[in-house]
């Protein structure tokens, strides 16, 4: 109410309509669902029936290689794998497939000569046929007819993708060779690694860092600060993680009200994660000759830029207003001063990660 009894809500401005779902729109979602719903349904019956299916054949049959790809896929399709893991289990059949080719003597025409002549060349330094040079002591002659050897099965390899309908992963390994390691490296630590924490969260927070520099270079500021507060709150956790010891002997110390409830990391709150790590004394402050800065309170700063994720939050804080490149750059040089800290306080990585 105003002073004179009057509703001030009559001077608020009205708000602008929401944009309304074009007919392209709807289109492509339907479609993007209908897909996603014919290949879970294929790979279910594609699962059936191969659980159904008479004596297991060995991995380089071919039919049997044509029916495990048809699977995956309609996994792929469906969703239900990542394309990480979709390079994996189609590379990793391949090369079943592949390897098997070699062992029966398939690519003997093209590598018999390359063999040959790498033989001589051991005859040649009195190494008999089980002996070899370690590694990067091998004559120069040698190591180029040794690279060209694993070049052949390599092109036999993409051949064989594309004789399977792979010609998209068969470009990728081809013309993207690292990519394409990368993919199928991502892939297997997903499947085979599910309990590595610390690798899973350090390439995590390299993920971050990368998606909120791209942000800010596209001017989606929100977008930047939200991936800047994900990484700072990587970090702490590493650091939890690192040393969980001390971790918990820090959040034991924390008031009753304050602490987190749960004893693992991985299910505290930033402010949790801030709270703790300031316990621990792995933050404090940051001084140069002028100024003293409190990483505290520059990460708790960070932590309600990255709540504004919330609709509800942002009402409640900052209901009219946007991250602009000013709040970005204070997320980002926030990010950067618990970087700085990590230097001299934090848990660094442990020399064996299996401890």
């Amino acid at each position: 109410m105003t002073e004179d009894g009057g509703d001030h809500r009559r001077f608020w401005s009205r708000s602008t309509p929401l944009r309304a779902l074009t007919q392209e729109e709807r289109d492509a979602a339907l479609g993007h669902l209908k897909d996603r719903a014919v290949g879970r349904m294929a790979a279910h019956h594609l699962a059936l029936e191969m659980q159904a299916g008479q004596e297991r054949a060995h991995h380089g049959d071919p039919d049997a290689a044509r029916d495990y790809l048809e699977l995956v896929r309609a996994l792929r399709q469906g969703g239900r794998i990542t394309y990480a893991e979709y390079v994996l289990q189609v590379g990793s059949r391949m090369e079943m497939v592949s390897d098997h080719r070699w062992f029966q003597g398939a690519y003997t025409a093209d590598l018999q000569p390359i063999s040959d002549a790498m033989d001589r060349i051991t005859q040649s330094h009195g190494l008999s046929r089980e002996e070899y040079w370690p590694r990067g002591e091998e004559p120069e002659d040698y190591r180029v007819l040794s690279d060209a050897y694993s070049a052949c099965l390599n092109a036999k390899l993409i051949e064989t993708m594309r004789e399977f309908g792979e010609q998209e992963l068969a470009d990728l390994r081809e013309r993207e060779p690292a990519r394409y390691d990368a993919l199928r490296e991502e892939g297997r630590r997903s499947v085979f690694e599910k309990e590595n924490r610390l690798t899973a969260l350090t390439t995590l927070i390299d993920y971050y860092e990368h998606e909120a520099d791209a942000a800010g270079n596209a001017g989606a500021y929100l977008a930047g600060c939200l991936m800047w507060g994900a990484a700072a709150e990587g970090r702490l956790l590493l650091w939890c993680l690192r040393a969980p010891a001390l971790a918990e002997q820090a959040r034991q110390a924390l008031p009753s009200k304050s602490r987190p409830k749960k004893p693992d990391p991985a299910d505290w709150t930033l402010d949790g994660l801030v709270q703790v790590a300031h316990g621990a004394g792995w933050i404090g402050v940051l001084e140069d000759d002028d100024f003293v800065f409190i990483v505290e309170g520059l990460l708790q700063s960070l932590r309600q830029s990255r709540n504004l994720i919330h609709p509800g939050r942002s009402l409640q804080l900052e209901p009219h207003l946007r991250r602009d490149k000013t709040a970005f750059d204070d997320a980002k040089a926030a990010y950067a001063v618990l970087r700085i800290n990590e230097v001299a306080h934090a848990p660094q990585p442990p020399d064996d990660l299996s401890s």
